[in-house]
């Protein structure tokens, strides 16, 4: 079973983090991991330029891209219902009153974060389009169609879902996350049923990376109130020391690697970038994002290709079909030279998308061959498979260019033999059939069998 491939590419202001993650069934493994950084702000060449490179001689199924948390802006809507689908119902009116731009220049999506008498509490993440536009103008220029554009908070939030595992403790009371990248953090608050509160901040020094902490936990608790947490979680590229300075009682920190098998190659990439790769490997080890902000062009375009590939497989369908019916039906049902150009004429139709469909021509270029002799190539096998006994065992079946055949095999007793140069002998099909010679042989389990050979010709 052959592995299906998915590149997660996570865009930041000037830098790019790839990884290529080869699945069969259940099994995840990470092939490879890149870090591509820029002087400038990344542009759709840029994002272009990358991506040629990652899938050079690479093919694969599905294309998941991220952005960091600062790249949105995070609202909180209480409504007044505890079902989700009122307050799906809601929800859109309640956005448009919340956003100063249009609609249709923003993406968006949400998630409930908490219920609470009576009332939802519903996580809003939004972005102008403008604000992702060398992402969109890259997909808008080019063949590629994300699977889906989410947020890094949805990364994070699946690794520290992993991460519970090793823990012992499952996620009931709300865990705070906070990945320390090289001069930026993100503090997230998960609860069981997903993202609660996310806020991500810069800093240079270790006090400002202590100040955007104590903001974020004033601010989570000015909207959610002293909530107690199950595990407080450090991660990120910095030393554990750096982390231990922060004066957090429940505190822990955990590497972002920790618990993930890599190999050396891939763990010496990650380490070496000095930039915070826990989001990227969330995604990899995590169910399909929850967090969609793809703008409607991109649904669209994703519904083509898709219309597209089912179109490729039933033209491949078709041209199976044609092509079986073809070998049982032989010269006398078709043009042969006819259909083969038809099929080549099909087959430049859907060159890129079924390549190997190219090998069907030869094929049948072989039987056509085959099919040209005075004798039904189909009905010579027929006829010769029919003349074998049951427990008889064929080792070579050789047809040569004049008509002549040779077969040989290993029979239970030697009047089995004689059995099968008599019904091909009376064979409308064959001539001079012999036995060339049968003798005792030692067969698999030391028993006694007779290997035999038999010549003969077909008939003119």
């Amino acid at each position: 079973m052959r592995s299906k491939i998915t590149l997660i590419l996570e865009v930041g202001e000037k830098t790019i983090k790839a990884c290529r993650v080869a699945s069969r069934k259940r099994r995840r493994k990470i092939k490879a991991v890149d870090v591509f950084q820029f002087p400038h702000r990344i542009s759709a060449q840029d994002i272009n330029d990358v991506f040629l490179k990652i899938t050079n001689k690479v093919k694969y199924e599905k294309v998941i891209v991220s952005f960091p948390r600062h790249f949105f802006l995070i609202r909180f809507l209480k409504l007044p219902s505890s079902n989700w689908s009122e307050v799906k119902k809601m929800l859109p009116l309640q956005i448009s009153k919340g956003v100063i731009q249009p609609l249709e220049d923003v993406v968006y999506d949400y998630a409930l974060a908490d219920v609470k008498g009576g009332y939802s509490k519903v996580v809003l993440f939004l972005t102008q389009q403008k604000k992702i536009a060398n992402l969109l103008d890259f997909i808008k220029q080019s063949k590629v169609a994300p699977s889906f554009i989410t947020i890094s908070s949805w990364g994070l939030y699946q690794w520290i879902r992993f991460i519970s595992r090793f823990l012992k403790q499952k996620i009931k009371e709300p865990f705070v996350i906070v990945d320390v990248s090289d001069t930026s953090a993100e503090f997230l608050v998960v609860g069981k049923e997903g993202i609660i509160f996310s806020r991500a901040f810069p800093y240079l020094k270790e006090e400002e990376l202590k100040e955007g902490i104590n903001q974020s936990l004033k601010i989570f608790e000015k909207e959610f109130g002293g909530l107690a947490f199950g595990k407080v979680i450090f991660t990120g590229c910095r030393k554990e020391e750096i982390i231990k300075s922060i004066d957090w009682a429940q505190a822990l920190f955990i590497g972002q690697l920790d618990n993930f098998y890599l190999d050396k190659t891939v763990r010496g990439k990650i380490n070496a970038s000095g930039l915070s790769f826990a989001s990227v490997l969330g995604l990899v080890v995590g169910t399909e994002p929850a967090f969609d902000f793809s703008p409607q062009f991109l649904k669209e375009k994703r519904q083509h290709l898709k219309r597209r590939r089912r179109y490729v497989k039933v033209v491949a369908l078709i041209l199976e079909i044609i092509l079986i019916l073809g070998i049982f039906t032989g010269k006398y049902l078709f043009d042969r030279y006819a259909y083969l150009n038809f099929l080549n004429s099909k087959l430049q139709e859907v060159k890129i998308e079924v390549k190997e469909l190219g090998a069907v021509v030869d094929k049948l270029k072989i039987l056509d061959r085959e099919l040209a002799k005075s004798v039904g190539f189909s009905e010579v096998i027929y006829d010769l498979v029919s003349a074998i006994p049951q427990n008889t065992q064929l080792s070579l079946v050789d047809f040569r260019d004049k008509g002549d055949f040779s077969i040989k095999g290993y029979a239970q007793n030697n009047s089995e033999v004689f059995a099968i140069k008599k019904s091909l002998s009376e064979s409308e099909l064959f001539e001079d059939v012999k036995i060339k010679y049968s003798s005792k042989v030692k067969g698999r389990k030391r028993a006694e069998v007779f290997e035999f050979y038999i010549e003969g010709r077909k008939r003119r």
